[in-house]
C-alpha cells in the first residue's frame, strides 16, 4: 500500500477499507446490543463515575489522543504535507476529531455491552480482545462469523494505522535521502522486522527479562506512549506557534476575516497546549 504512493496506495485501499470497517462494526453493535444484560455494558461505558478521576487517567487519555490522532509521531504533518491550497484546514480538522470520536464510541460499543451480557471483565486489557471476546463469540449463534468479522476489523485498524506510521519516514527517505520508494519501503521493513523481534518474544521467551519491571514490549510502550508522542506534540507546537507561525496560519483560509481568532489559536498552540502536556506529562512520571 505504501510502495504505491498516496493516491495509488494509501488512500485507494482507506476507501475500501474504513467503508467495510465501519460496516462490520454495526453488524457487531446491533449483535452485541441484543443480547440479554447488554444495556449495563451501555450504562458503564457513558455513566460517568468521578470517584475514579485522578492524574492517571488523564494522562492515558491523552495518550489515547495522540496515537488516535497520531499528533505526536508527525503523522499529520506528513499528511499535511500532501494537502492542496483549496482543502480548508480548520473543518477538516474538525471531521477528523468528530469521525474519531464516533469509530472510539462504536469501539465501545462494539464489546463493552457483549462482555457485560456474558459476565466478563470489562477491566481484562489486551486479553479483552484476544480472550474474552472469543469466548464471547462461542456463545453466539453463528459465533464463528461473528469472530471472523471481528478480527477483520482488527486486521483493517492495525493495517491502516501501520500504514500512515510508515508514510513518514518513507517521506523523509523520498525527499531528504533521494530514494525509491520502494527502495524506502524496503528498509523501513527490515528495521521494523529486526525491532519487533524483542517485542513479539516478550510475550513469550523474553517475558521473564525485564528492564526497570517491564519487558521489551513494556518498555517500547512506555517510551513511545508516555515519552515519545507526548514530548513529540509539544515540539510540533513550538515550532508551529513560535517558529513557523507566518507559514502556518495562511493556509487557514476560513479565518482570513478573523483575525482575532488566529491571535486566541496562537496562544493555545504556543502555550496552552504544550503546558497542559507538559503537566500531565511530568505528573504520570512522578506518580
Amino acid at each position: 500500500m505504501v510502495a504505491f504512493g498516496i493516491r495509488g496506495g494509501i488512500e485507494l485501499c482507506s476507501k475500501i477499507l474504513m467503508p467495510m470497517l465501519f460496516i462490520f462494526m454495526i453488524i457487531l453493535i446491533i449483535t452485541g446490543l441484543m443480547q440479554p444484560g447488554a444495556m449495563k455494558g451501555v450504562e458503564y461505558l457513558f455513566l460517568p463515575d468521578f470517584s475514579k478521576f485522578s492524574w492517571k487517567t488523564l494522562l492515558d487519555s491523552m495518550g489515547l489522543v495522540f496515537f488516535s490522532f497520531s499528533v505526536g509521531a508527525g503523522c499529520m504533518i506528513t499528511y499535511g504535507a500532501y494537502i492542496d491550497d483549496k482543502t480548508e484546514l480548520v473543518s477538516s480538522t474538525f471531521w477528523i476529531v468528530v469521525l474519531s470520536l464516533l469509530i472510539s464510541l462504536m469501539a465501545g460499543l462494539m464489546i463493552l455491552p457483549a462482555n457485560f451480557a456474558f459476565g466478563m471483565d470489562p477491566a481484562a486489557g489486551p486479553g479483552l480482545t484476544f480472550i474474552t471476546m472469543p469466548v464471547i463469540f462461542a456463545k453466539l449463534p453463528f459465533g464463528y462469523l461473528f469472530s471472523i468479522v471481528f478480527f477483520f476489523c482488527l486486521i483493517i485498524a492495525a493495517l491502516t494505522s501501520a500504514v500512515s506510521m510508515l508514510e513518514i519516514d518513507i517521506t523523509w527517505m523520498v525527499q531528504e535521502l533521494n530514494m525509491k520508494r520502494a527502495t524506502a519501503v524496503t528498509v523501513c521493513l527490515l528495521f521494523m522486522l529486526i525491532l519487533s523481534i524483542p517485542c513479539a518474544l516478550s510475550f513469550g521467551l523474553l517475558a521473564d527479562y525485564k528492564i526497570f519491571g517491564k519487558t521489551a514490549f513494556d518498555l517500547a510502550d512506555f517510551f513511545v506512549s508516555n515519552l515519545g508522542l507526548p514530548i513529540g506534540g509539544i515540539i510540533a507546537c513550538l515550532l508551529a506557534a513560535w517558529f513557523a507561525w507566518d507559514k502556518v496560519h495562511t493556509h487557514w483560509t476560513s479565518l482570513q476575516n478573523y483575525p482575532g481568532w488566529k491571535k486566541v489559536l496562537r496562544v493555545c498552540i504556543g502555550i496552552l497546549c504544550p503546558a497542559l502536556v507538559l503537566a500531565v506529562l511530568i505528573s504520570g512520571l512522578m506518580n
